[in-house]
């Protein structure tokens, strides 16, 4: 019986629940970015990062008993909806690493960018003529989205690889979409877009390179809460906010409002509780409007994007949660809902890569810390809006050197270090 009893401790321990216990493993999610500084941004991210263990430290074996019950419960209902792949060990079609000099292109197998080169995906059918921009092909690589294992499911997809517990990318249900957007309460968005895209300016700083049709990109980032270049702290409103009218800025808040709900009605009850957890000790910005209520803005995500046809090249974002992305059609009619507009791809995903084809108002939730890209339109024909929305690192921190912990964040901070030193 004490045998039993021990290693009934030993697994409450190791994944983060039990009165008074420390896990021994890493603190870290696969999901999110943590800085490794000790400055006051860095401990916060840290402190974030572990909220959840520390709380669930304290909590007792009954009500732990019960989390743990609610939690299977959700992902036996969700299971029950969409399909669920089969974990694979990561190789993929894109291997990130630099190409050595003296090595020549590969004609198939792993994609090795060189320096200043990037990865895309010609979202084009096969043996049809490209979608790719032939002005972004010169000193790029280009391959095609079908090289990758393609799934579009209409009912939703999630995929857990091998190596995480956390799903690497979980496609909803169309209809549950369409429902929870009820995006004919928005007629006028892609006018909206077009309207935040022209008052961009400048790009935001990225980890990729964004083409469209034209060489000028039409893409809007950084949507909501931003950090500013040069300047410590968050700044609650972009510069989008005074160029564009009021009602166009309240409808991307109130667009991201429904797509966390989305989000959080899918995503498993741990990450949920992750999240819900690092915004009570970090006290992070989110996306606001002006006058609307509490429940037409987001609780958790603090910027949205945005552009038009435009094609992403594969890479890592420093984001401190899953990322949301949806695609829109202006031409939708129910009866065109199943038409595929543009390919999500994750080339590092399983065995060969894997692509998930995307549907008008169909939410895809990803892990962003995981290769990702938006290949180019299927149809050449097509005027494509795609909508991200997510939360930076950077923004949890506070990116404020000068503002010190509160006692709850130092405590956290500190439970971090503890893992830390245990784990090494």
């Amino acid at each position: 019986m004490a045998k039993g009893k021990k290693r009934h401790r030993s697994r409450r321990s190791s994944s983060g629940g039990g009165k008074g216990k420390t896990p021994d493993h890493s603190p870290n999610v696969s999901f999110a970015r943590t800085y490794k500084s000790r400055k006051y941004p860095s401990e916060r991210t840290k402190a974030a990062t572990v909220a959840l263990d520390y709380k669930e430290s304290s909590l007792s074996k009954s009500t732990m008993h019960g989390r743990r019950k609610r939690a299977r419960d959700k992902q036996a209902r969700l299971d029950k909806t969409w399909k669920v792949l089969t974990p694979e060990r990561n190789v993929g079609l894109l291997n990130p690493r630099k190409r050595q000099r003296g090595e020549q292109d590969l004609q198939a197998g792993p994609v090795e960018a060189p320096k200043g080169e990037y990865v895309f995906f010609d979202g084009s059918p096969e043996k049809s003529q490209s979608t790719f921009p032939l002005h972004a092909r010169p000193g790029n690589i280009v391959r095609s989205v079908h090289e990758l294992r393609v799934y579009s499911e209409k009912d939703g997809v999630t995929y857990t690889g091998c190596d995480t517990e956390y799903p690497d990318f979980l496609m909803c249900p169309q209809h549950i979409c369409l429902e929870m957007l009820d995006l004919d309460s928005f007629p006028r968005l892609p006018e909206h877009a077009k309207l935040v895209i022209d008052a961009q300016g400048k790009s935001t700083d990225r980890h990729c390179l964004i083409v469209s049709d034209s060489p000028d990109d039409l893409y809007a980032g950084g949507i909501g809460c931003v950090v500013p270049l040069g300047r410590a702290g968050v700044m609650q409103y972009s510069r989008h906010f005074k160029k564009v009218p009021i009602a166009t800025y309240n409808t991307f808040v109130r667009l991201a409002a429904r797509m966390e709900k989305i989000a959080l009605a899918h995503l498993p009850s741990k990450v949920v509780q992750y999240i819900s957890a690092a915004k009570d000790v970090a006290q992070f910005k989110t996306m606001k409007g002006v006058g609307l209520d509490s429940d037409e803005e987001p609780y958790f995500f603090a910027s949205i994007a945005c552009g038009i046809n435009l094609v992403l090249s594969s890479h890592i974002d420093n984001d401190f949660f899953y990322c949301v992305v949806v695609a829109l059609n202006p031409d939708y009619t129910p009866q065109n809902k199943d038409k595929v507009l543009v390919y999500f791809t994750f080339p590092t995903l399983g065995s060969r890569g894997k692509a998930v084809a995307m549907k008008h108002g169909q939410i895809l939730i990803f892990n962003a810390r995981q290769y990702h890209s938006i290949s180019s339109r299927k149809f050449a024909n097509d005027r494509i809006t795609c909508i991200s929305l997510y939360l930076k690192t950077a923004v949890v921190s506070g990116h404020d050197s000068s503002i010190e912990l509160t006692e709850y964040q130092e405590r956290c901070a500190q439970h971090y270090k503890d893992i830390m030193m245990r784990v090494n």
